[in-house]
Formats: structure tokens, sequence, C-alpha cells
């Protein structure tokens, strides 16, 4: 009886030790999460600067792409030969520019998806380069028909493909970044879990140790605060925006992330209405989580400088009435929006450069009208028209008359002027908007007339020749008039008949029994086998 005292204190003492013990390891252990959480906050931030880098790389390459393009497009255009060799160097420095951010590419850990789609970019654009060289030293030495075929038929690559692999390559590494961070994610929410257990540990061990310090003073109150100071680190450390509203959308809680998203300070937005920062009706807000279960949407952010700016939410109902009702937990997605809106950007900005230099490539420089070129794809569209409507096509081809002389006699200056007039004179009489007009090269002009028979198009060759003969320009040189004149041979072919080469071929017949009949007169081509004459004025 007289030890027992003594045994019990023994007990405390040893009770205690045990307890603080306790509390040491839990104390380190929370430690030992809270700096491993840190780790994987750093990881989180390494994946993302790595996805930026590939979505730089590959943006880079892209870029090198619709600028050889548009560098060929210009070799087209140019006849300056110093301008011509510094934009042929950019070909080669185009290259290494791509080569450069493949390598960047490649020494970044890809997925075998983003290898597969990058080993098909690749096969898309490696023949494509070589011929854009053949095509480049083509364009250096002589501009032909051919090269520009060419140019216009291989050595441009279909941007279409190339846009969506690269879309495609983008949405990999954006599916790639959304795993890493929901596995980092993962981990997270285990650390918390871990920690919020061992928290709980901690502050019961705390209570007990404080019973024996203090005699239970104020034990309640301590381990509450203990407990709110332990979450609302947690909460704090969190990456995304954290916010609690009440049953009345009145913002209760208010992480440090939200602050750097919103702009406001907790002060700010306490007990201020949610849609303070989310401009959104909080019923509507609190009704969506029947249709949605919580899964995220993308809504926009009201900061506090007033402006918008795209996000991801997920509100959860937590069933506790009271100031913690709903859950908002929120993530800025400016960046991928951003990324999507320059992807789009650099895809219209080569489509429109596509188009511009098209229409530069079929517009005659001297006369400003379609030149041969466009009217070889014209005519292979009127053919396809007139077989589908089975109307007749009539095709009219011009020769001003000693033109040669003209030159001779005047100067290729006034010879340039006069080709210009009479262009003008042949597309502003033309009667239909359908009618077209192109320059087929030298002093000779071709219309093509749809839906037009020989009487028709003979009577728009009679006046197109009457206006340039109004027209009055003195040639000195002629044999035939005092002024300028031209000699017109068409033909039209029904639509079963219509073949491009014939319909050219019997137009030029008849401009050539024009010519040898005396110039200044419309002829039309007269089959074998047909009732009709040849009409001459």
């Amino acid at each position: 009886m007289i030890a027992r005292p003594s045994i019990i204190k023994l007990g405390n003492k040893v009770y205690l030790i045990t307890l603080l013990t306790f509390c040491f390891l839990t104390g380190w252990a929370i430690y030992y999460i809270n700096h491993k959480s840190n780790d994987l906050y750093k990881q989180a931030e390494s994946s993302i600067i790595v996805m930026q880098q590939k979505s730089h790389s590959i943006s880079e390459m892209a870029q090198v792409i619709q600028s050889r393009s548009i560098t060929l497009l210009k070799m087209l255009n140019e006849d300056d030969a110093f301008v011509l060799d510094a934009l042929y160097q950019s070909l080669f420095h185009d290259a290494a520019n791509f080569n450069q951010h493949l390598d960047d590419l490649r020494n970044t850990d890809l997925t075998p998806q983003q290898y597969a789609t990058l080993d098909e970019l690749l096969s898309l654009t490696a023949h494509n380069a070589s011929v854009q060289m053949e095509v480049a030293n083509q364009l250096v030495d002589r501009k032909t028909y051919a090269v520009t075929r060419a140019l216009f038929d291989t050595a441009l690559p279909n941007q279409i493909p190339i846009n969506a692999l690269i879309r495609n390559f983008v949405v990999s590494l954006e599916k790639e970044s959304a795993t890493i961070l929901a596995e980092l994610q993962t981990q997270l929410d285990e650390n918390q879990q871990i920690s919020i257990f061992i928290t709980t540990l901690f502050g019961l061990s705390a209570m007990l140790f404080l019973y024996f310090l203090l005699s239970r003073f104020k034990r309640g109150e301590q381990i509450l605060a203990h407990r709110k100071i332990a979450n609302d680190k947690i909460i704090d450390s969190a990456t995304d925006a954290i916010i609690m509203v009440n049953d009345e959308g009145l913002i209760t809680l208010y992480n440090h992330a939200a602050t750097k998203l919103f702009g406001y300070i907790p002060s700010e937005v306490t007990n201020k209405p949610i849609d303070l920062l989310i401009p959104i009706n909080f019923e509507k807000l609190a009704s969506s989580l029947i249709d949605t279960n919580g899964s995220h949407q993308e809504l926009y952010a009201r900061q506090k400088n007033k402006q918008l700016t795209p996000i991801q939410i997920a509100v959860t109902d937590t069933g506790i009435n009271g100031s913690n009702r709903y859950s908002l937990i929120i993530r800025d997605i400016s960046l991928n929006k951003e990324n999507e809106r320059q992807i789009v950007k650099k895809s219209i900005e080569v489509e429109s450069a596509r188009a511009k230099y098209k229409q530069l490539s079929e517009t005659d420089a001297l006369t400003l009208i379609p030149n041969r070129r466009a009217y070889d794809h014209r005519l292979a569209d009127e053919i396809n028209t007139a077989k589908r409507s089975g109307h007749s096509l009539a095709l009219l081809l011009f020769d001003i008359d000693m033109f040669k002389q003209y030159n001779d006699h005047y100067g290729h200056n006034l010879g340039d002027l006069t080709l210009k007039k009479i262009a003008t004179a042949i597309a502003e009489t033309l009667p239909r908007s359908t009618d077209f007009v192109a320059r087929f090269g030298g002093e000779e002009f071709v219309v093509l007339l749809p839906a037009t028979d020989l009487t028709g198009a003979y009577e728009v060759a009679e006046r197109i020749r009457l206006k340039v003969n109004s027209l009055a320009i003195a040639h000195e040189a002629s044999s035939i008039e005092s002024n300028i004149t031209i000699s017109v041979g068409l033909t039209a072919m029904p639509s079963e008949k219509l073949d491009e080469n014939e319909l050219f071929k019997q137009a030029d017949e008849a401009l050539y029994v024009a010519k040898a009949s005396g110039k200044n007169r419309t002829k039309a081509f007269k089959s074998s086998n047909s009732n009709n004459h040849l009409k001459s004025v």
C-alpha cells in the first residue's frame, strides 16, 4: 500500500513520455506530408512548364511551315534577283528553325501518341520540303507556267491535315497535362486525408497532454482552434481556388489561390454574394448541381479589375446547412483558351495568305484582268457546268491587228496603255456578270460566254469589235485602218460535244480565217458537216 503512490506517479510519467513521443512523431509525420505536398506542387509546376515548352515548339513548327509557303508565293511574284536570293536563303533559315524546334520537342518526354502524331506530321512535311526546294530553284532560274503549277499543286502543303495534326498534338498535350495534374491531385488528396487523420490523432493526443498540464483548461476551444488552423493551411496550400458559401449564397471561406485568381483579399469578399466573383444567378448555380452532379463546368470569373477570365468550376453540395453548405473548386483555364485562339488565328492567317496569293497568281499584272491560268481554271468549271445544265458554251478569241507594227512605231509604253484600254473595253462590253474575259497572251484575249449559242456569241463579238473601233486609237503604221482594230474568231459547242481542246481549236481556226480575210472582222467557225456559214464584217 505504501508503494502504490510511487507506482501511480511512475505510470503517469511513462504515460506522459509516451504521449509526448507520440505527439513528436505525429508532428514529424505532418511536417513530412506537408513537405511531400510541396514537392508535388513543384512537380506540377515543372510538368506545366514542360507542357508549355512542347506547345511552344509545335506552334513554332507550324509557323515555319506557314512561313515557307508564304516565301515561295513571294518568290513567284518577285523579279528582282537580289530579293529572290534573300527569299531563297530564308528557306534554309526556316528549315534550320524547323529542325531546331523539332530537336527541342524530341528532347522532351513524349507519349507514344505524341510520337505517332509527330511522325505523321513529319511524313506530311518531309517530302514537301524537298519539292519546295526544287520549285524554289526553278523560281530563281526562270518562272514558267509549269513551275507555277508545280508550286500550287505540289510545293504548297495542304494546311488542313497539317493543322489537324497540330491540333491533335496540342489536344494530346492538354490530355497529358490533365492526366499528370489529376495524378498529382490524387496524391495531394491522399496526403491531405492522411494529414487530416494524423492531425486528428495529434489533436486527441494534445487534449490528453493538456489535460495533464492544464487540467482540461479550455481543452475544447484549443482543439477546435488547432483543427481550424490545420484545415485553413490545407485549403490555402491548394493550387485551385476554393470558396465556401452558405445557404444564401454568401461567401464564408476564401483561400489564397482565390485571392490570386480574383484579385480580392478575403476581407473584401467575406459575407458578399458569390455573383460578385462569378456572374451567374446563385439559385441557377445551385440548381445546376442536379444536372451536372458536381462535374466541371466552364464559366467566366469577374476579377477585381472587371476583367472576365475563363474558368473551370466544380460545385458540390455538402448537405450541411449553415456557413459551409456549398463548396466551389475553381481553376483558371485562360492559358488553354489562349493557346486554342492562337492556333485558330494562325490557321486563318495561312488560309487568307493562300487565297490572296492565289488571286495574285491568276491576275494579269498589266491589264488587271484574269490571266491564262485563271482562264484554264474557269474553262474547266464552265465545261462542267454546261454538261450538267445541258447548255452550250461559246468561246471568243481576239487578236489586235498589226500590233507589232504599233509597238515598233509608237513604243512599248503606248502599246501597254493600248492593251489596258482594250481589256477595259472588252470587260465593259460583256453583257452578263457570268461572262468571263482573260488576257491569253501578248495581244490576244479570250472570252467565255456560258449558255450562249453561235448567233448570240457573234452579236457579242461584234459589239466588242465595234467598241474597240470607237476608241479611235491612232495606228499610222496600219495598212488596214488609221486606228487600232481587232480580229475575232468564235465558236459555240453544244454540251454533249464539249471538249476544251476542240473548243479552242475551232475559235483559233475562225480567227485565222478572219486574219486571212483582211482583218478587222468577226468570223464564226464553220464545221465541214454544218449548214452554218462563216459570218464576217
